[in-house]
Order: structure tokens, then sequence, then C-alpha cells
């Protein structure tokens, strides 16, 4: 496929199933390629947004403990801020494509995982181009996506469209359940931790 990345932009939006049979027999280099220039175009932007005060600092950034200032701080947390956003998207597709292409293979996906990754990356575009938009991005682009990846995912790995929602949703309600779970644990940790240190009356 020999698509530009604006076209490829185009294809995923508007015609998805027909744009993933283009992309089935692709090597991983053009995927990551279009990947990384959607990742910088939704990073730059969101950080923007958030330099403006339009929108609130991402919590994965606030979590390095770095906000937005003027100046030359301001300048140069800018650059953390963009560089942060890029690589947690980068991280956050490939992860999220490896746990998806577990409950893929269970339902009878046996393409192999690149295949999966493939259908995270591309499925992930409507997210990623329109995210950044206050309120309505973030729902929107979500909604999108998730169908993007259903339809990826049926066209990659060869499944059923039933089958293919079922992986999608399956590996996204079980990882809500477990991040759920985990932050559960740590906050009665904490509150436990905080009772025990009172001092006795």
């Amino acid at each position: 496929m020999t698509h530009s990345i604006p076209a490829k932009i185009v294809g995923f939006l508007f015609h998805p199933a027909e744009s993933f049979r283009e992309v089935k027999d692709e090597d991983i280099n053009p995927t990551l390629k279009y990947f990384g220039a959607i990742a910088f175009f939704y990073a730059l932007l969101f950080t923007i947004m958030t330099t403006l005060e339009l929108i609130p600092l991402h919590p994965i950034v606030t979590a390095f403990g770095v906000s937005p200032e003027g100046g030359l701080v301001g300048a140069l947390l800018f650059v953390l801020v963009l560089i942060i956003v890029f690589a947690m998207t980068f991280i956050f597709a490939f992860l999220f494509g490896a746990w998806l292409h577990l409950f893929a293979w269970l339902l009878g996906g046996r393409k192999g995982l690149m295949q999966t990754e493939k259908s995270t990356f591309y499925g992930l575009t409507p997210l990623l181009i329109i995210g950044w938009i206050p309120v309505i991005g973030g729902i929107i682009g979500g909604i999108w996506s998730l169908v993007l990846e259903i339809i990826g995912l049926k066209e990659l790995q060869g499944i059923s469209t039933v089958k293919a929602a079922v992986a999608v949703i399956l590996a996204i309600v079980i990882a809500f359940i477990i991040i759920a779970a985990l932050f559960g644990a740590v906050f009665m940790a904490a509150v436990s931790q905080g009772i025990t240190t009172q001092p006795l009356v």
C-alpha cells in the first residue's frame, strides 16, 4: 500500500473495512510511520490545548510533576509534556494491542500478533485525530475508534464481527476491572496506613 498518510487517515475514517483489507499484507514499518504521525499530531494539539488551559493536564503527565508555566520554563515544559504524551500514546497502543490479541486468539484469531497490533494502531485514528477537542473529542473519537477496532480485528484476524466485538469489549472491560481493583487496593492501603499512623487519644 503506497497511499499517503492523509489518504490513509481519510480511508480509515470513512472507509475502514476497505482500508484494513489494503494493509493486511503491509509490514510493520509503514504502520509505525503512520501511527507516529497521528500520535505526534494528537500530542501536539493536546499539549497546545493544555497550555492554553482549555483542557486539564493529562493525569499521566501530572504524575511526572510538571505543569504549564510562562517564559523559558514554560517552553521547556511544553516540550516535556509533548514528549510524554507522544511516548505514552505509543506505549498504550502497543500494550493494548498485545492485551487485545489475547482475547482475539481465544476467539479464533490465528493471524498473529502483528495483525492485532495493526488493527489497534489504525483503529485509534479517530481518537487521535479529534480526541484533543475539549469534551466531545474524546467521547466521539473513543466510540469511533471502538468501532474501527472491531472492524480491524474482523478484517485482519479473519474472525466474525460478533467475535471481534466480544474480543474488544472483553479486553476493555477486564482491563478496566483490573485497573479499578488495583487503584482500590492502593487507596485502601493508603487509608489503612493513615489510620494506623494516627496518634491514639
